[in-house]
């Protein structure tokens, strides 16, 4: 699916500190996720921010194994 960031087939990711952030286009549609993530193993996704995506900020479809989602500000999605 579509997403500022997508992460997909994928393990022993990390996301640390950065900004995504979405265009009035995201706003406008819906289900636009910041960062998607999809059949993924050993992830970790903190201290970033989310904001104004149109959707969720974070997403999961598939299969996961240790996904941490920690100290993140997700706000106007």
């Amino acid at each position: 699916g579509w997403a500022i960031a997508n992460v997909s087939d994928a393990s022993f990711v990390t996301i640390r500190g950065l900004v995504f952030e979405g265009t009035v286009e995201h706003q406008a549609a819906s289900g636009f996720p910041g960062i998607r993530l999809e059949n993924t193993s050993d992830v970790i996704i903190e201290d970033c921010e989310i904001r104004q995506t149109g959707g969720s900020g974070i997403s999961m479809g598939g299969n996961h194994a240790r996904v941490t989602i920690r100290r993140n500000q997700i706000h106007h999605t």
